[in-house]
C-alpha cells in the first residue's frame, strides 16, 4: 500500500472515530440534561397522584368530574387540618429552646401532634373510600392494586418515600420547601 493510500484511510479512520465521538458526547449531554430537570415541586405530589388514579384507573369523564369534586372536597377539609399540624410540630420542636422541660409539658406537645396527624390521616382515608366508591368493580381491583403507589406519591402525609439523599456539598432545600418536623443536623455524629 502506498503513503497517499495509508493517509487516506488513517484520514477516513480518524474523521469516523471525531464523528463516533461527537455522536457519543451529544447522546450523553442530552440525555444529561433530560436527567438533570429539576423534580416538581412538594406541592404537586397530589396533582401526580390524581393524574396517575385518573390514568390507571381509566375513569370516564363523569367519573373524573366526581373525583375532581371530591378532591376540592379533602382539600377543604385538609387545609386547616394541616395547618394544624405545622403548627404543633413547630411548639413542640420550640420546646428545644427551653433549657428544662417537663415530661408532661413534652407529652402533651407530643399527643397534640399525634392528635392532628390523625386527624388528617382520618380525612385522607374517608377521601380515598369515596373515591373507591366511584369505581367500577374492575376499576375497584385496580385502586387496590395501586393505592399505596398513590399514597406515596402523595408524600408525606402518608409516609411516603424518604427524600433523596443529598450529596456532599448540596444546598439543603429553601425553608419553604422543607418538610415539617426538625432540621437534620448539619454534621452528624462520627460512628
Amino acid at each position: 500500500m502506498n503513503n497517499i493510500a495509508k493517509n487516506r484511510l488513517l484520514t477516513t479512520v480518524v474523521i469516523l472515530l471525531l464523528l463516533a465521538n461527537m455522536a457519543s458526547l451529544g447522546t450523553y449531554w442530552w440525555t444529561r440534561e433530560k436527567q438533570l430537570q429539576p423534580p416538581p415541586p412538594p406541592g404537586n405530589g397530589g396533582s401526580a397522584a390524581s393524574d396517575f388514579l385518573i390514568k390507571e384507573l381509566k375513569l370516564d369523564a363523569k367519573q373524573q368530574a366526581a373525583y375532581q369534586l371530591l378532591k376540592e372536597e379533602h382539600q377543604q377539609q385538609t387545609k386547616s387540618i394541616r395547618e394544624n399540624v405545622r403548627e404543633s410540630r413547630k411548639i413542640f420542636f420550640d420546646l428545644l429552646n427551653k433549657d428544662a422541660v417537663n415530661a408532661d409539658e413534652l407529652k402533651k406537645a407530643s399527643e397534640e401532634i399525634g392528635k392532628n396527624e390523625g386527624q388528617l390521616q382520618l380525612y385522607t382515608f374517608e377521601h380515598f373510600r369515596k373515591v373507591r366508591a366511584l369505581c367500577s368493580e374492575e376499576q375497584r381491583k385496580k385502586f387496590d392494586s395501586i393505592i399505596q403507589q398513590v399514597l406515596r406519591m402523595m408524600g408525606g402525609q402518608q409516609g411516603g418515600p424518604p427524600p433523596p439523599r443529598r450529596m456532599e456539598g448540596d444546598n439543603p432545600p429553601p425553608p419553604d420547601q422543607m418538610h415539617d418536623g426538625p432540621p437534620p443536623p448539619d454534621n452528624p455524629p462520627p460512628k
